[in-house]
């Protein structure tokens, strides 16, 4: 008798929670004041941030967390993507608003002044978002979540195991200028931004808490994974910045890497030096492109990588992704880092996974890649009734369409910060002409007085549940003997490496890869067995820990030499690798020197190096590659919002 009373004191409790939730996002009168700002109601809900500045277009940290002349050493460090102002809002179906964190109590009775980066849980009924608080952690950018109906407004936790960063900060005075010690630096000093949640409650996110400055005194972010009731733990190696996760129907994270990398193959091509005054063989590589890898680490590919930056890849549903970028064919100088959204015209596009136009690292200095057969980069522009185009960012799929944040471009003039307003648009016909206007944008919000941007639609994704599953070599906990170059041996935690294909096509042949004329590849094989040996190098990170010297900056180390299989015809290695360092390899011909091979019809030659990003290694983890750009890496991540 209990356990029907207790059954159906349960099933009410559904009942009325599903009623409640049902009014607020249908029935609900939301915030008078902001219903004259909206112009088209959505097929869904859509949940946005209305910010007092751009800040959520800006895709790298700000310059100057860190110097040695000691600039940003005062409080916290230097402010990251923080507005004056920030608010989550719901844009209801009905066209009612709903201020989703302004105004309302954490359950320390603190507030939320600013937000950015939302995402929606699976099952469509929680709000993921970076938010911050005057009062909590220096006011710097933590992850909280929101119910959809507003309630239970919290700091996202999985538990007391989380210490915050993993190595010790740059030095920090408080406010009443006392030095702030290590411990209290790992605490507060990061920021935790771009949350992404899978349906066990396994939280995928971009963060600084690998204190690093990759050696140009901006804060490097890493994409982190953050399991229930275990620490997080970085899932990329970056030592410039990773952004905007997102996890598609098969569970794997795309995101946006920013490959600003200073190893260069040395001028006598016997391996790698960082930045040469002489130059080298290559040249250094300052792009932004979209990437995948499974939430346990072990799979990396590309996923789309073109001249233009690539920000904020988000799947659509006719399986190509959709992401913000620059114009094509700019005048103005190309500005990778994105310093300043509020004198910059955006543009959004989409193209097929495996789209990968281009391979800074890796052509030789000066060299250029052969024309594509078929440019199926397609792009998304539209103008406004005075015929005058729009700026258009923050892309994100809703059924049978893209919503964007947009605002009209004046003659001779950038974009306003608070014209950008929600938008949506169509999913198809969009032209390969940059610069055609085909397209129109209906508007759904324009608060005249904020920057609203990133929208999300609100509705239950099928992403498969269940707990991660790591391909384990060894207990994560146990240390391993490696010797490293010129006889040093290391001793610790350590992860493996295996590579199948070195000079074989194990991933097929994807868009924008073949070239207009001849047959093959725009990217050239390696022949068989001119790979003798893998060099790998460590660019380690930078130091804060010294009690004399501020900074101690990184530096690159050739970490060791792993011999290529005599046995197997593709090509095959294996290699324990230390755990803590970013890590880059070439590979190694019988010469001594990093292997080439003609690029086809071109005056230019591809290098055997992998270093448009540098990786990292899971303790005990086991992790593959497919090749020194055989593929160009590409794995087949399914991103198809169709299958739902």
């Amino acid at each position: 008798m209990k356990l029907h009373r207790r059954s159906l004191l349960i099933g009410f409790g559904l009942w009325v929670g599903l009623v409640l939730a049902w009014y607020f996002l249908f029935w609900s009168e939301g915030d008078l004041r902001l219903a004259k700002f909206v112009k088209t109601k959505p097929i869904l809900p859509v949940v946005f941030t209305s910010r007092s500045e751009p800040l959520s277009l800006r895709a790298a940290a700000v310059i100057g967390d860190y110097s040695v002349d000691g600039i940003g050493t005062n409080g916290t460090g230097q402010p990251q993507w923080q507005a004056r102002e920030g608010r989550l809002r719901l844009l209801t179906s009905r066209g009612r608003v709903i201020e989703l964190t302004w105004g309302k109590k954490l359950p320390g009775g603190e507030t939320i002044i600013d937000v950015m980066s939302p995402s929606i849980s699976p099952n469509g009924n929680t709000v993921i978002f970076a938010g911050r608080s005057a009062k909590v952690d220096g006011g710097r950018f933590r992850i909280f979540t929101v119910n959809i109906d507003g309630s239970n407004l919290k700091l996202f936790s999985q538990g007391s195991e989380d210490t915050g960063c993993v190595r010790v900060p740059p030095l920090r005075f408080g406010n009443k200028g006392l030095e702030l010690t290590e411990a209290q630096r790992k605490l507060i000093d990061y920021d935790d931004i771009d949350p992404a949640l899978l349906p066990e409650g396994t939280l995928v996110f971009a963060s600084s808490r690998q204190p690093d400055t990759g050696g140009r005194d901006r804060r490097a972010t890493q994409i982190w994974v953050n399991e229930p009731k275990k620490s997080p733990r970085p899932l990329t190696a970056s030592r410039a910045n990773d952004r905007w996760p997102f996890i598609t129907l098969d569970r794997s994270v795309v995101f946006s890497i920013w490959s600003k990398q200073d190893e260069v193959i040395s001028l006598d091509g016997t391996g790698l030096v960082r930045n040469p005054s002489t130059g080298g063989l290559t040249s250094p590589s300052d792009r932004w492109f979209g990437a995948t890898i499974s939430p346990t680490g072990e799979n990396f590919a590309n996923m789309v990588k073109i001249p233009n930056p690539v920000w904020r890849p988000r799947p659509l549903e006719n399986g190509n992704l959709a992401f913000m970028t620059t114009a094509s064919g700019a005048q103005a100088p190309f500005n990778p880092a994105n310093e300043t959204p509020e004198h910059e015209i955006f543009r959004v596009a989409q193209a097929p996974p495996g789209y990968v136009t281009s391979s800074p690292s890796s052509l030789s200095a000066g060299g250029e890649l052969p024309a594509m057969k078929d440019p199926t980069l397609a792009w998304l522009n539209a103008v406004d009734g005075n015929q005058r185009p729009y700026s258009i960012a923050t892309p994100s799929p809703i059924p049978g369409g893209v919503l964007v944040s947009a605002a009209p471009v004046p003659l001779n003039g950038n974009p306003r910060p608070e014209n950008y307003g929600l938008y949506l648009a169509p999913i198809t016909d969009w032209p390969v002409n940059a610069e055609s206007r085909s397209q129109s944008l209906t508007l759904l919000f324009d608060d005249p007085e904020m920057v609203d941007a990133e929208p999300v639609a609100v509705y239950e994704r099928g992403i498969p549940a269940g707990p991660l599953r790591y391909p384990m070599a060894w207990p994560a906990e146990e240390s391993k003997t490696v010797q490293l170059f010129n006889g040093v041996t290391y001793k610790g935690p350590s992860g493996k490496l295996h590579n199948k294909q070195l000079t074989e096509v194990a991933t097929g042949v994807f868009p924008g890869q073949i070239p207009a004329q001849g047959n093959g590849s725009i990217y050239p094989l390696f022949p068989q067995g001119s790979i003798q040996k893998i060099t790998f190098y460590a660019s380690h990170r930078d130091r804060f820990d010294d009690s004399k010297q501020m900074i101690i900056p990184g530096i690159l180390e050739k970490l060791m030499e792993v011999p290529t299989s005599k046995t197997e015809p593709e090509g095959a290695f294996e290699a324990i690798l230390p755990v803590g360092s970013p890590t880059m390899l070439v590979g190694i011909g019988h010469d001594g020197k990093v292997v080439t091979v003609p690029v086809p019809g071109k005056n230019a030659l591809f290098y055997a190096f992998a270093g448009d990003h540098v990786s990292g290694i899971r303790p005990g983890g086991y992790h593959f590659c497919t090749g020194c750009h055989t593929g160009h890496t590409f794995t087949g991540s399914s991103i198809d919002e169709r299958k739902r």
